[in-house]
């Protein structure tokens, strides 16, 4: 996974690991951390598995849950330290690992399906990505749409325009009559985003004719304030 221009910054992902992923440690993330008996369940239902058993739920969280017993976990403030089965920070090889760990999962919620003790690894996974993303440590394309949302030009790109288009003449098909765009002093602001239109236009629609079957004072965007949902 290619990741955006400037190499790990190791200082900068110890400081994530410190603000993010120890900051937003909870009840349940601890209980994911502990409660794992290694049974592989999920390793079955990752759509990533068949690519290479390196992308297993239980694999990819491990890195989560090295850094959780270094600080939590008796076992990994002594034995853990030792053999390297408990991190205080990760090392360079480490860190590569990790960002190569955290784009290959979908958060499908697979894993927590067939887990018997209920474990979301996605979660845990998603941690690690928070901290990716804190530590500038993210795929290049990730940077180009975010400067194209900074600098507005991408509605300059005509496939985003034309999903947005099409996303208003299907709503416009479902209620019947033409679609309130920017309507001030609207009661409701129906938002979406250019991801939202070219993923899953037609659950857009359906909210569109529910607001339209209440009678509510709502009103759409003629223009997408970006690629992504806030």
């Amino acid at each position: 996974m290619a990741i955006a221009e400037a190499k790990i910054n190791m200082e900068a992902l110890n400081r994530a690991i410190d603000e993010v992923f120890y900051g937003q440690l909870d009840s349940t993330l601890l209980y994911y951390f502990q409660a794992c008996v290694n049974c592989k369940a999920c390793e079955a239902a990752c759509p990533f598995t068949p690519t290479s058993l390196h992308y297993s739920p239980v694999n990819k969280a491990e890195v989560a849950r090295q850094l959780y017993r270094y600080r939590f976990s008796v076992w990994g403030r002594t034995v853990g330290r030792a053999i390297g089965g408990s991190k205080k920070y990760l090392s360079l090889e480490e860190a590569e690992t990790m960002v190569d760990y955290v784009w290959h999962c979908t958060n499908c919620g697979a894993c927590m399906f067939v887990c018997p003790m209920a474990i979301d690894s996605g979660a845990m996974i998603d941690l690690l990505r928070q901290v990716a993303f804190k530590a500038g440590m993210v795929p290049k394309i990730y940077n180009d749409i975010a400067n194209l949302e900074i600098s507005g030009k991408y509605w300059e790109i005509e496939y985003f325009r034309n999903a947005w288009s099409s996303l208003i003449s299907k709503i416009k098909d479902a209620i019947g009559k033409e679609v309130p765009l920017d309507k001030k002093g609207s009661e409701i602001l129906f938002y979406a985003s250019i991801y939202e239109a070219i993923v899953y236009p037609d659950v857009l629609v359906k909210v569109a004719k529910i607001l339209d079957m209440l009678n509510k004072d709502w009103t759409f965007m003629s223009k997408p304030l970006g690629i992504r949902p806030p």
